[in-house]
């Protein structure tokens, strides 16, 4: 019997993991100051972009989260070209059931308060910025009584 399994899950470093492995090979490499760091995916709410910020990234990407925004449903069908919100086609009929004008609103709301919700977060950390973020800001719970940096 053949298996069939996504190579994606199994090969590479996952990402939280390999950002910290990253940002420390180049600091100890004393590099870190030449070289920014991306990091992207899943990344959806405040917290996801405050975590990867703490533990090393420079700049936060989020495709999923603002395709979701503007009304992807994740239909599986972008490479076809039959999106049936017309989100990814360029068929017009399948276009038309996309408002720029209207979705864009949801978009930027999304934005404003994915930022906003982040901002709070850094102000019960007693952060100014983002910039000011570590990883010992982080608490992991490892068991009922017991929270790790």
């Amino acid at each position: 019997m053949r298996h069939r399994w996504s190579f994606s899950n199994h090969i590479g470093a996952p990402l939280i993991e390999g950002l910290i492995f990253v940002h420390n090979a180049l600091v100890g490499y004393s590099l870190r100051s030449n070289i920014k760091i991306f990091a992207s995916g899943k990344v959806a709410s405040g917290f996801a972009i405050l975590k990867r910020v703490a533990i090393g990234a420079d700049v936060i990407m989020s495709a999923r989260a603002m395709m979701m925004a503007i009304g992807c449903i994740q239909a599986l069908k972008c490479n076809s070209n039959h999106c049936p919100v017309g989100v990814a086609t360029q068929d017009e009929y399948l276009m038309a059931g996309l408002d720029p004008t209207d979705k864009s609103v949801y978009v930027a709301s999304y934005h404003k308060q994915t930022i906003y919700r982040l901002a709070e977060m850094l102000r019960a950390l007693g952060l100014d910025s983002a910039q000011d973020l570590r990883p010992w800001h982080l608490m992991h719970r490892v068991s009922a009584t017991e929270t790790r940096h």
